[in-house]
């Protein structure tokens, strides 16, 4: 919503859920990895495709904070 409606309150909690994101993501890696040492069949396929959606998701919110840092700057160039 941040992007469709240029708003700058909106596209600073985006930024400001950096903690929450690393968070979850050392969390994804430490599970993964605790799968991963338990071994069975088919988790290191699972550790593997688990693993690059991770990577994803997290690119999709450093891009996603990104854009937003544009809004923000945006809309303090058009207040100033």
């Amino acid at each position: 919503l941040a992007v469709a409606d240029w708003d700058a309150a909106q596209a600073m909690q985006v930024i400001d859920e950096k903690a929450l994101v690393q968070d979850a993501g050392h969390d994804t890696r430490v599970e993964l990895r605790r799968l991963l040492q338990e071994g069975g069949e088919g988790l290191t396929e699972a550790y593997r495709l688990a693993s690059r959606i991770s990577e994803h998701l997290l690119r999709i919110y450093y891009l996603s904070k990104r854009i937003a840092k544009r809004i923000v700057q945006s809309q303090e160039r058009i207040a100033a």
